[in-house]
C-alpha cells in the first residue's frame, strides 16, 4: 500500500498527540489505514469495471460527489452503502477488504464445505463436474 501525504498527516497527528498527552489512540490509527485500504480498494475495482464516479454513483442511488469524497477517503462507509457498492461493482464483500483481511485461511467448517464432504463419491465427482463446467464456460 502507497501512503499519501494525508495518511502520513494523520499518522503524525496521531503520535503528536500521544506525545503531548502520553495516550495513544492506537485503534483510531489502525481504523484510518483500514479504511484507507477499503476506498483504494473501491477506486480500484470501479476503474477496473470501467466505471465512472458517475456511473458508480448512478449505480448505487448515490450522488456522484459522495463517490468521489468516498475514494479521497472524507468520508466513512456505512454497511449498507458497502453492499451497495459490492452489487453495484459486481464483486463480493472481500474484493472491497482485500489487504486488510487474511484470505489465505479458508475455514472447513461451513456449511458448503460439510455439505460436500458428506457426499458420497458419486455424487461429489458429480458437483465437481458441474462446478467446473459451470466455470469453464464462463471463460
Amino acid at each position: 500500500m502507497v501512503f499519501t501525504y494525508f495518511d502520513v498527516f494523520v499518522i503524525c497527528t496521531y503520535w503528536q498527540y500521544y506525545l503531548l498527552t502520553g495516550r495513544l489512540f492506537v485503534m483510531e490509527a489502525i481504523l484510518w489505514l483500514i479504511y484507507r485500504i477499503i476506498w483504494n480498494n473501491i477506486k480500484k475495482l470501479r476503474t477496473l469495471e470501467g466505471l465512472s464516479q458517475e456511473k458508480l454513483a448512478e449505480r448505487t442511488g448515490k450522488s456522484a460527489h459522495f463517490i468521489s469524497v468516498l475514494e479521497r477517503g472524507e468520508s466513512g462507509l456505512s454497511v449498507p452503502t458497502l453492499i451497495e457498492i459490492c452489487k453495484a461493482l459486481k464483486v463480493d464483500t472481500n474484493s472491497i477488504f482485500v489487504g486488510v483481511l487474511d484470505n489465505s485461511v479458508i475455514p472447513t467448517d461451513n456449511l458448503l464445505n460439510k455439505t460436500f464432504e458428506s457426499l458420497n463419491d458419486v455424487d461429489r465427482d458429480m458437483v465437481t463436474y458441474l462446478l467446473n463446467y459451470i466455470v469453464n464456460t464462463k471463460k
